[in-house]
């Protein structure tokens, strides 16, 4: 009687060589997960601008929720239409966050460029808070954003971040504003 030993040797159990694949293609795409990390961390203006980014939307969320006695929403951040105008000043914003909720508000991105912070203070608004980085080359692509990730290795692309998640933002980063 063959023994599964012998099934395997002879091409035997078709299940198995499907899990043995399963397994193999699994064990292949760790190092690119790893490696796409390995981008971001290696990039110090791009960790510059992620971390700048979360904090000062976390404490315009703390802000909001001190202020208001509202909680922050749970849902991910899919889309971005017509960035809006900015409705306080920096300085407006520097006087509601420091010294209660950051040291210093960041002006720049890790590449030198004007972080644009917008907070919309309408009733109704579907959303309150926006901070943008132009990316590498200093240039903003529109004013509309679709939830997308993109390649850390294209520094180009904007860094948008939306009421507690990151509406675009290098792969290999969390949305959330979490690694």
């Amino acid at each position: 009687m063959p023994t599964s030993k012998d099934r395997i040797c002879r091409g035997g159990s078709p299940i198995i060589f499907v899990l043995f694949l399963l397994l193999l293609s699994s064990v292949l795409t760790i190092p690119s997960k790893a490696d796409t990390q390995a981008e971001i961390e290696g990039d110090p203006a791009t960790q510059e601008t992620l971390a700048s980014i979360r904090s000062l939307g976390s404490a315009l969320l703390s802000w909001y929720t001190d202020s208001t006695s509202a909680a922050a929403a749970g849902a991910a951040m899919a889309r971005v239409d017509d960035f809006p105008d900015p409705v306080l000043s920096f300085e407006e914003i520097e006087n509601l966050l420091v010294p209660s909720y950051l040291e210093a508000v960041p002006r720049d991105d890790g590449w030198g460029h004007p972080l644009e912070i917008r907070v919309v203070a309408e009733g109704g608004a579907e959303h309150l808070f926006f901070i943008r980085s132009p990316g590498r080359d200093g240039k903003f692509s529109g004013q509309s954003y679709e939830s997308y990730r993109f390649s850390p290795k294209d520094l180009d692309h904007d860094i948008v971040w939306a009421d507690g998640f990151f509406v675009c933002w290098p792969a290999g980063s969390s949305p959330a504003g979490k690694e």
